[in-house]
């Protein structure tokens, strides 16, 4: 255990040598070091909110594992343990391992860099970072995931005066914040889903032949989603469109309103509104230039309203996007890995979720990362009834010893 900073969880960190590493053959290089990157920390669960067990107890049936973090992240991460194990044992374990568990994923991992200092000397000469963090994007092909949107998350308040008023005295008479705010978030999106900030998508990489060809093997519409998810996706012609829509286009959402008063049940007008908006941003958007960015058009628009009230704009967590090569050496690899174990060749999937310790885990050991999601589609990360199948569990524990046993 490695305390990371003060008030935080602390940090798992475990090594395992590779079996040739203490006897060397003369002249041959010295065994690849990979990072397995992973988190015990889950997010809060209550079985009156729809769990069929208790999401605290481990329950099986009909073929899935059920609890609270099975799939997110300790099964993949007990299937890596698993696999070096048994490389281990047969004497075939050529990569030297290093397990870095944070209890702090959820919530930004505040606590993660100070460990890693403090752990410093196991984190040299690191070949790969490998992460299974998420999932397929269906129920039946397994996938290597080469790419992920970043995020902004942010909050836009209007500040009237110190008080409450009632709408039927003051109604008419005095700029009201919110309604201030609903002319700034109208000036957000258009209704085609086209961000409307100035700028905003200045910086995105242009797509190549070469990813629009990765899309052609992914068949996934907007139907499908709708079938998925209960609402209807805006139309795409291209599934290929929808496809890049959905992971390497960036877009702006507005997730929620909050105001001085206590319910919306009331004819007062509030002091102040305040909506929580974030941004998923794509090679090449930086985050400080999107944030400047959304944060001068918000006040140009503010402007227009000739409104005395204040604007306020905060930027609350910011996360990089990453993005690997999938004709690289490791995602080759992991796509052999995959065919050897399931028989079948890997989609190369990017997703439009974001987790940002990949990006920062690459700048910070020198090394690529590496997806490899093992749970699917359905398996309710976050939700009530998370679950991980076994058979993906079994598999997971093969194709991890087969990616080790290749690089």
């Amino acid at each position: 255990l490695a305390t990371g900073a003060e008030g935080k969880s602390p940090l798992v960190f475990g090594r395992v040598m590779a079996n040739q590493a203490t006897k060397p053959a003369p002249g041959s290089p010295s065994p690849r070091t990979v990072v397995i990157y992973g988190h015990y920390d889950v997010m809060p669960a209550h079985q009156s909110s729809g769990w069929h067990t208790s999401p605290w107890r481990l329950s099986g049936r009909d073929g899935y594992l059920y609890g609270r973090g099975v799939t997110d992240n300790k099964g993949p991460l007990l299937c890596a343990a698993y696999a070096i194990h048994d490389l281990l044992c047969a004497g075939q374990l050529n990569v030297n391992v290093v397990f870095v568990v944070e209890g702090e994923e959820e919530v930004d991992s505040d606590g993660l860099w100070p460990a890693l200092d403090a752990q410093s000397s196991w984190l040299e000469s690191v070949d790969l970072v490998l992460v299974s963090n998420n999932c397929w994007v269906g129920e039946d092909q397994p996938c290597v995931t080469y790419g992920l949107r970043g995020v902004v998350h942010a909050t836009v308040e209007v500040r009237g005066g110190t008080r409450d008023l009632h709408s039927g005295v003051h109604g008419g008479v005095v700029h009201e914040p919110m309604v201030d705010l609903c002319h700034l978030l109208s000036s957000l999106v258009s209704p085609q889903g086209h961000v409307l900030v100035p700028g905003f998508y200045e910086q995105v990489r242009p797509v190549s032949e070469d990813e629009l060809r990765l899309y052609d093997q992914i068949h996934m519409t907007a139907q499908q989603l709708r079938a998925e998810v209960g609402v209807s996706a805006r139309s795409q012609p291209d599934p290929r469109a929808f496809l890049m829509q959905r992971w390497r286009q960036p877009t702006l959402s507005v997730h929620g309103f909050e105001s001085s008063l206590p319910s919306t049940d009331s004819t007062l007008i509030p002091c102040w509104a305040r909506a929580s908006v974030s941004m998923r941003l794509v090679p090449d958007q930086a985050c400080a230039d999107q944030v400047k960015l959304l944060e001068t058009h918000l006040r140009a628009c503010f402007s227009t309203l000739l409104s005395p009230n204040a604007l306020e704009f905060e930027v609350h967590h910011t996360g990089d996007w990453w993005l690997g090569d999938p004709h690289s050496e490791v995602f080759s690899a992991a796509a052999a890995a995959v065919r050897k174990v399931w028989g079948v060749s890997p989609l190369f999937v990017r997703e439009g979720g974001t987790i940002p310790i990949t990006s920062m885990l690459e700048r910070r050991l020198g090394a690529p990362g590496l997806h490899i999601p093992l749970g699917q589609s359905s398996d309710s990360a976050h939700l009530p009834n998370e679950r991980i199948r076994m058979l993906n569990m079994a598999n997971g524990r093969k194709l991890f010893a087969e990616l080790f046993s290749l690089l």
